[in-house]
């Protein structure tokens, strides 16, 4: 059985610029860090399905970044026999 992590990051309104900013430059790391890391799926904007395996370093920058930023992160813990598809 293969377990996952589901990190969501909620993306600001528009409407909040300095906040909006704080997502754009967080984004731009995560996509970075995620295309150095096998198997990390990104399911939407600030959605990310990680292997847990190898995923947690991803799983850490990500959540001390949204902290950081005052911006709210949420993980799920996931359990399958299936693998992701992109």
């Amino acid at each position: 059985m293969k377990h996952y992590i589901l990190l969501s990051v909620t993306v600001p309104n528009e409407v909040e610029d300095e906040k909006h900013a704080k997502w754009r430059n967080l984004a731009q790391r995560l996509e970075s860090l995620a295309k150095k890391t096998e198997g990390i799926v990104q399911l939407g904007e600030g959605v990310w399905l990680l292997p847990r395996d190898q995923g947690m370093p991803f799983a850490a920058e990500c959540i001390y970044l949204a902290q950081a930023n005052s911006l709210t992160v949420e993980t799920r813990f996931l359990s399958g026999d299936d693998e992701p598809s992109s």
